[in-house]
C-alpha cells in the first residue's frame, strides 16, 4: 500500500527517496511509512487482497478497488487484482526507456505494456535496420537495398551495387568480372 519515489536519480543524490502511504497520504523520507493501513470502510477488511499483488485498496462508498501503484496504472473492482499497464516508453521508472531511444533518434516500442513485463521495451531504427531490447539499437543501413540505388544493375547489367559500411553516401556501382572499374 505504499508508493516509493526517488525524485533525483543521480549517483550523488542519495537518501532523498520517500514513501507515501496510499491510504493516509502520510510521507516518510528515507524509509517506508511505519503504519500504512486503511482505517474504516471496505478496505480495512480487503486491503490484503490488493497488497498481496503489490497494489493498493481504494474505497468509494461501500465498493473497494485494487489499484496499481505509480508509474503503472489500472484498477479492478469486485475483489479482483488489477492488470497493471506500464508503457516503458512513456513512463518514468527505473526500468523505463527514458530518453535512450530519443537520444539515438530511434523509435521506442513497448511490445507488452504491462507491469509484469518490465524491461522489454525496444529501440527501433528510424533509418536502416536494427532493434535492441532495453538499449539503443545498432542501425545498419544498406543503401543498395534502398530504392534508386538499384540503378547499378538495372541500367548497367554488368554492374552491381556495393555498400561497404552502414554510413550514408558510401555505396558504389562495381563492374562484374571479367570487366573492371567503378
Amino acid at each position: 500500500g505504499q508508493a516509493c519515489t526517488d525524485p533525483v536519480k543521480t549517483a550523488t543524490s542519495t537518501e532523498d527517496w520517500f514513501c507515501t502511504c496510499a491510504y493516509t497520504a502520510e510521507t516518510r523520507v528515507g524509509a517506508p511509512v511505519g503504519s500504512c493501513a486503511p482505517t474504516g470502510g471496505p478496505c480495512e477488511e480487503n486491503a490484503a487482497t490488493c497488497s498481496a499483488a503489490g497494489q493498493t485498496c481504494v474505497a468509494r462508498g461501500d465498493e473497494w478497488y485494487c489499484t496499481c501503484l505509480a508509474p503503472a496504472s489500472g484498477e479492478a473492482a469486485g475483489g479482483k487484482v488489477a492488470r497493471c499497464t506500464l508503457d516503458e516508453c512513456t513512463a518514468s521508472c527505473f526500468t523505463c526507456a527514458g530518453t535512450t531511444c530519443v537520444a539515438a533518434e530511434q523509435a521506442c516500442v513497448d511490445p507488452s505494456p504491462y507491469e509484469a513485463s518490465r524491461g522489454d521495451w525496444e529501440c527501433r531504427c528510424a533509418v536502416g535496420m536494427g532493434q535492441a531490447t532495453a538499449a539503443a539499437a545498432v542501425c545498419e543501413l544498406d543503401e543498395c537495398a534502398e530504392e534508386g540505388h538499384a540503378a547499378c544493375g538495372a541500367a548497367h547489367p554488368a554492374q552491381v551495387c556495393v555498400d561497404s559500411s552502414p554510413a550514408r553516401g558510401d555505396w558504389m556501382c562495381v563492374c562484374v568480372a571479367p570487366a573492371s572499374g567503378t
